[in-house]
């Protein structure tokens, strides 16, 4: 039979509270990286039809606001 002392439990208590915390994290940015993603397509799209009719767009340096 194996016998845990309190040491073990908290070891196993930060293990499993990393973990969760770690998949939280990951679980909260799936949906902004989708986001991101439809509005990088959206900007995509606005920029070809600006060139399209002669404007010039700076791709580079388009997602900061100044």
């Amino acid at each position: 039979m194996f016998r845990f002392s309190i040491r073990d439990v908290l070891w196993l208590t930060v293990v499993v509270g990393l973990g969760v915390g770690w998949w939280v994290d990951r679980s909260a940015l799936a949906p902004k990286a989708a986001k991101a993603a439809e509005l990088e397509r959206t900007a995509n799209v606005l920029a070809n039809e600006l060139e399209r009719y002669a404007w010039k767009v700076d791709r580079m340096n388009w997602w900061y606001l100044k």
